[in-house]
This record gives C-alpha cells, sequence and structure tokens, in this order.
C-alpha cells in the first residue's frame, strides 16, 4: 500500500508481520490464563470455612439430576447465597466443614416446603499436590468415596454490587 507521497505504508518486511502476530497471539493467549491455585491457599480458603460461619463456611453444588455424582466436572461455590442465585437448580450437594477438613455431606432440596435434606455422612478429604496438580479425595469410614482433581479457582459476583463467591472447579478422577 502506498501513500500519497509514494513511500510504503504497512508492517514493512514479511519477517516483522510474522513476528507482530506472534507477539500478539501468545500475549492474547497468556492473557487469559489465570495463575495457579497452591494447596496451601486452598488449605486457607477450607480453614475459613471451618472458622467462620455465616454465609461462607459451605461450598455448595447444583446437583438436579444427581449432577453431582454423575458429571465429571463439579463447581462448588462457597456463599451460601448461592441457593437463590443457581438459576433454577433444586436440589444440592453441601459441603460443611466441620475440622482438619472433615465435612458434613448431605444433600437440600430447596423447591419443597419445607426444604428438605439428608444427610450422607462425614467426609474427610485428603489432598495431595503434585507438579502443582492439586488433588482431593474424599473418604467415608475409611473407603474412598470420590476424587477429584482441581482444575480452577475463581470468584463469581452472585448479585451486581452484592455478594461475592469463591467457586472451586474440580474434575473428577476415576475410582
Amino acid at each position: 500500500m502506498r501513500s500519497l507521497s509514494g513511500t510504503r505504508r504497512g508492517f514493512g518486511s514479511p519477517a516483522r508481520t510474522q513476528i507482530l502476530l506472534i507477539l500478539l497471539t501468545t500475549s492474547l493467549t497468556s492473557w487469559g490464563q489465570s495463575a495457579r491455585t497452591t494447596s496451601k491457599e486452598l488449605k486457607a480458603l477450607f480453614k475459613e470455612s471451618e472458622e467462620k460461619y455465616g454465609l461462607t463456611n459451605l461450598w455448595i453444588a447444583c446437583n438436579d439430576d444427581s449432577s453431582y455424582f454423575k458429571s465429571d466436572t463439579v463447581r462448588l461455590f462457597n456463599h451460601v447465597n448461592y441457593y437463590y442465585h443457581s438459576d433454577g437448580c433444586c436440589k444440592f450437594i453441601k459441603w460443611e466443614f466441620q475440622r482438619r477438613l472433615t465435612i458434613t455431606f448431605n444433600e437440600s432440596r430447596m423447591c419443597t416446603e419445607p426444604p428438605r435434606a439428608t444427610l450422607f455422612g462425614l467426609r474427610k478429604i485428603k489432598m495431595t499436590e503434585d507438579k502443582g496438580e492439586i488433588d482431593l479425595e474424599l473418604s467415608s469410614s475409611g473407603q474412598r468415596a470420590d476424587k477429584f482433581r482441581v482444575v480452577g479457582l475463581s470468584t463469581k459476583e452472585l448479585w451486581p454490587g452484592g455478594h461475592v463467591s469463591n467457586v472451586l472447579t474440580l474434575k473428577r478422577l476415576t475410582k
């Protein structure tokens, strides 16, 4: 492309154009990635859930159609107001932290009057970290119940200008 003065405008040589495209592509893909969660950060969040009774001591996942048990990916929210911001979900699995990575594991049905809950019992969480990957193994009475890999930890605003929840995304590992 030439301007009115006859000089060439643009990026210059093809090599320069390729370098520019490579820089743009790598910067855009790396911008979308977040830092990995460490087991230390996750333990601190779980400990806070254990100590802080109130809006954020529960970790809740939608369980309509038994999706908690059947899906390969589970998202847990640690704010009680997720019950009211879950896009029509009526059944929930709830992890309620008791002490030292021990949770009360139950299912709540919020669309019935009065709401009902089924207690599945206590679960121990064993957390391991290897090469930056964090695995959570839930066991009941010494038997492994579930095993997950942590694939993300983020935050989500439940209402504009309102409550914020941590969102723990887990990938189910085979038993």
